[in-house]
C-alpha cells in the first residue's frame, strides 16, 4: 500500500505529490473522463462531435465554480502533469455534469450504462467515538485498485487530511478523514433539482476537510452551498460520535441527523424534502441500491457493540452477495469487482484500515495504520492482514477481461477468454452470460441461446432472471422462432413487471426483434454483471 505525504503551501504540496507518483494510469484515466465517456456516448460523427463540444461547454460552466481555495494547488499540479488546467477542472466537475444530464433527461443514463456510480457506507458508535466504514464503487477499477494510495496532506494554515484514492489523484472528501476527526463519504443522489449554477461537489468536500472542525462547522458551510446535481455527504465526528447525512441539490442542503448507534447509507435520500425530488433512472439502480443497503444492514445487525475495527473492515470487504446468498469469484453487489476501495476510520482508536491489491480490492491485503503516525509523516503500517480468500488468478483474469471489454468491445477475444475460464468455475452465472451476449453480438444465435439457457440454470434473482429471459426471447425472435418468442414476451409481461422489461416486451410483441436491437444489448460489468437491455 502506497502512502504519499505532503505538507506546506499549495505549490509545495502539489510539487511533493507529483514527485512521489509511481503510476499515472489512474490519474490519467480520471483526467480523460470527459473525452472517453461523454465522447463515447455522443459518438464520433459530426453530430456526435457537436454534442461533445456542447457537453464540454456545459461542463466548463460548472467547473468555473470549482473551489477557489484549491485553485493554486490544481493550477500548479496541472502544469507539473503537463495538462491544461481547464481540462483538469472539467474532469473534477465531470461527476456533476453526469448527474445534471441525468436530472434533466431521466433516460440519459441508459446511454452510458458503464459509468453508474455506486458506494455504500456505515457508521457504528463506539463509546464516545464512532467507526466510519466505506465501499467506493466507481468505473475504472482495473487501474484504481492496482494504484491504491493513501494521500496525507498538511496544508499551511489549514486542517490536514488523509484520503484513500489512487497514486497522484488527490480528492479530499471523497473517502477521507481530517486531523479534527471528521470522516467523509460522498454518495450519489439522482434528483431532478439540478442546475448549471451549482458548485462541483469535489470542491465542496475538499473545503470541508480543510476548514471544518465539527459537524456544526460543516452545517454552516453547506448552508451556503448548492450543487449542480444530487449528492449525499455522510459525515461522522470521531471525537463526539455524532453522525449526519447532508443531502445536496441545486436548491441547497438538507440534514438528516443520525441518532441510532448503527447506521448504513447507500445512495438513498433520507431527508423528507430531498426524498420528493429524488428519482431512479432505471430499475437496475433500485435493485443494486437495495442490495448494497441490505448488505450493510445485515452486517450491522450481526455486529456487537464495540466491534473490533479490523473485524468490521473484513466484513465490509467480503465476497458475499445478498441476492445470490453465496460466495462468488466476482459479481458481488457490495465489494463487487468494481468496488475500487474499501476503508474504515476510527479516530478514537487512532486507526485507518484500507485494502490493497488486485481487482476486486477485497482480494488484497488489509493495511492497518495509525492516524497520528500518518499525520506525523510516518508511512509504515502497524500491521498487514492477509485476506481469508487467497488470490485467484481466475478471478483476476476474469475481472480484468471484463474491464477491458467495457472499453474495447472485442467479443471474439472475450469468447476466447471466457471459454477458457468457464471450465474452472461453472457455477457462476456471469460466465455463460458473457458468452451468450458475445455470441449474440457475433451473430451466432444458436450458441447464444445455448449459453442463455445455461445462465438461467444458475440461481438468479428475479430481475436478473427476467433480463436473461428477455434476451433469450429476442434471440428466438431473430432466429425465426417468432411464435416461441411471442410466448416468452407474454410470460415476461405477466411475471416480470419491471419498467424496462415491460417496455421491451411491448415493443417486440408488436414488431420483431432485429440485429440493431441485439447490438444495443449492454453487458454491464460494473453493475454485478447485470444485463441491460
Amino acid at each position: 500500500m502506497k502512502v504519499i505525504y505532503a505538507k506546506g503551501t499549495q505549490e509545495e504540496i502539489a510539487t511533493a505529490i507529483y514527485g512521489q507518483i509511481a503510476h499515472r494510469e489512474t490519474l490519467d484515466y480520471f483526467m480523460d473522463f470527459p473525452r472517453k465517456v461523454l465522447g463515447g456516448i455522443v459518438g464520433n460523427n459530426l453530430l456526435g462531435n457537436m454534442g461533445l463540444f456542447a457537453l464540454k461547454k456545459l461542463t466548463a460552466v460548472i467547473s468555473s465554480k470549482y473551489n477557489k481555495n484549491d485553485l493554486v494547488f490544481w493550477k500548479t499540479y496541472s502544469e507539473l502533469l503537463g495538462l491544461d488546467y481547464s481540462v483538469v477542472s472539467k474532469s473534477l466537475s465531470y461527476p456533476d455534469m453526469l448527474l445534471y444530464l441525468v436530472g434533466k433527461s431521466g433516460y440519459f443514463i441508459s446511454g452510458m450504462p458503464q459509468i453508474f456510480l455506486g458506494c455504500s457506507s456505515l457508521a457504528v458508535k463506539k463509546g464516545e467515538g464512532i467507526i466510519h466504514g466505506r465501499n467506493l464503487d466507481f468505473y475504472g477499477g482495473k487501474y484504481w485498485t492496482r494504484d491504491h494510495a493513501l494521500i496525507v496532506i498538511k496544508p499551511k494554515n489549514k486542517i490536514g487530511s488523509i484520503t484513500l484514492s489512487a497514486d497522484g489523484l488527490l480528492l479530499p472528501g471523497l473517502t477521507s478523514i481530517n486531523e479534527e476527526g471528521l470522516a467523509v463519504s460522498l454518495h450519489v443522489l439522482f434528483t431532478r433539482e439540478v442546475s448549471l449554477g451549482g458548485e462541483p461537489v469535489l470542491g465542496i468536500v475538499s473545503d470541508i476537510m480543510a476548514t471544518c472542525r465539527s459537524i456544526a462547522d460543516v452545517r454552516e458551510l453547506l448552508e451556503r452551498k448548492k450543487t449542480a446535481g444530487g449528492w449525499g455527504i455522510l459525515i461522522t465526528d470521531g471525537k463526539t460520535g455524532e453522525c449526519s447525512v447532508f443531502e445536496m441539490n441545486s436548491k441547497g442542503m438538507s440534514e438528516f441527523k443520525v441518532t441510532e448507534n448503527k447506521f448504513s447509507y447507500a445512495n438513498m435520500a433520507h431527508t423528507p424534502d430531498k426524498r420528493s425530488d429524488e428519482f431512479v433512472p432505471a430499475y437496475i439502480w433500485v435493485q443494486n441500491n437495495f442490495y448494497r443497503k441490505k448488505r450493510m444492514d445485515d452486517m450491522l445487525n450481526s455486529m456487537w457493540f464495540g466491534v473490533d475495527h479490523i473485524k468490521m473492515f473484513k466484513i465490509l470487504g467480503d465476497f458475499y452477495d445478498v441476492g445470490m446468498k453465496r460466495d462468488l469469484y466476482a459479481g458481488c453487489t457490495v465489494a463487487n469487482s468494481n468496488t475500487i476501495s474499501s476503508a474504515s476510520f476510527s479516530f478514537a482508536d487512532d486507526r485507518v484500515a484500507v485494502a490493497d491489491g488486485t481487482t476486486p480490492s477485497t482480494a488484497g491485503n488489509i493495511y492497518d495504520y495509525s492516524i497520528s503516525d500518518l499525520f506525523a509523516g510516518k508511512t509504515e503500517p502497524l500491521r498487514v492482514i492477509k485476506p481469508d480468500t487467497p488470490h485467484s488468478e481466475v478471478m483476476e483474469t476474469y475481472t480484468l477481461s471484463g474491464c477491458d471489454h467495457s472499453e474495447t468491445h472485442n467479443y471474439e477475444e472475450l469468447v476466447s477468454i471466457m471459454s477458457g475460464l468457464k471450465n474452472m468455475k461453472q457455477d457462476e452465472y456471469a460466465f455463460p452470460l458473457f458468452l451468450s451476449v458475445s455470441y449474440a453480438k457475433l451473430g451466432e444465435y444458436a450458441k447464444a441461446l445455448e449459453f442463455a439457457d445455461e445462465t438461467l440454470a444458475q440461481k438468479l434473482d428475479h430481475y436478473r432472471e427476467g433480463t436473461v429471459l428477455m434476451m433469450r426471447a429476442m434471440l428466438m425472435d431473430i432466429s425465426g422462432r417468432r411464435g416461441e418468442a411471442m410466448k416468452e414476451y407474454e410470460h415476461i409481461l405477466k411475471e416480470y413487471r419491471y419498467p424496462c422489461l415491460t417496455r421491451k416486451s411491448l415493443k417486440y410483441y408488436s414488431a420483431p426483434c432485429g440485429q440493431r436491437d441485439i447490438d444495443k444489448i449492454e453487458l454491464n460489468w460494473f453493475m454485478s454483471f447485470v444485463l441491460l437491455l
